[in-house]
Order: C-alpha cells, then structure tokens, then sequence
C-alpha cells in the first residue's frame, strides 16, 4: 500500500528566515485618569528616558 499524498510529499515548508517582531525600537506610554476615563492618553517614543519621565509625569498627576 502506497502512502497517502500528503506524506508522500518531499518538501515540507519552512518558516520565513526574516525577523517578524513588531516595535522592536519603541517605547508605548499609556495612562488614563479617573475624571476622564473615556479620553485615555498614550505616547510612543523611541527614548526610552523620556518614555519613562513621562510616565511618571503621569503617575503623579494621577494617572
């Protein structure tokens, strides 16, 4: 008995050799308040210090 075609296959495919990762050189900041929790606010930087001095700016406006 003969194998089926699909395993009788000698090629099997093989994942792109290209680098698939997204947002690899970004920082996201996002922060949203209690008095307007419909209008949430977020930044995107490639710095990570001024990433970091913004969320904490917004943590202690209350964010």
């Amino acid at each position: 008995m003969s194998p089926p075609p699909k395993q009788a296959r000698q090629h099997r495919r093989k994942a792109k050799a290209t680098d698939r990762t997204h947002n690899v050189n970004s920082f996201r900041v996002e922060g949203s308040w209690n008095d307007r929790p419909d209008k949430p606010a977020a930044t995107k930087t490639p710095d990570k210090r001024k990433a970091y001095r913004i969320a904490r700016q917004w943590a202690a406006d209350g964010a």
